[in-house]
């Protein structure tokens, strides 16, 4: 029992920002070496959380105090004549930047 109040602590206080009673769901993770043919094995197999999905989670959690739900795609950015490819373009629901203790900053454009 001490082994895992002590992983728990290691846990919440060096890998985690979520505490030791936070965790993630993902679609997919690798973890290793990146192998394309079983990412896209993981992509078939492991189909997109879709909003009504989602809702319904959230509906039906009661033991979690929140819940939260993020995407991610490579996108083209357009600015005037220029462009730049492979932007990373995430979608997150409001409460995001607290579930993961993320901090926000403004920058302005002149």
């Amino acid at each position: 029992m001490s082994v895992i109040n002590g992983m728990n602590r290691y846990i919440a206080q060096n890998v985690s920002d979520m505490g030791d009673d936070g965790f993630r769901v993902r679609r997919m993770d690798m973890i290793g070496q990146f192998d394309p043919k079983k990412y896209l094995e993981m992509q078939r197999r492991n189909p997109e959380l879709s909003r009504d999905e989602f809702d319904f989670l959230k509906s039906h959690a009661s033991l979690v105090s929140d819940i939260g739900m993020e995407t991610a795609r490579q996108v083209k950015v357009h600015y005037g004549n220029e462009q730049v490819d492979g932007v990373q373009l995430q979608g997150v629901r409001s409460n995001m930047a607290v579930l993961t203790n993320i901090r926000v900053a403004r920058a302005f454009l002149e």
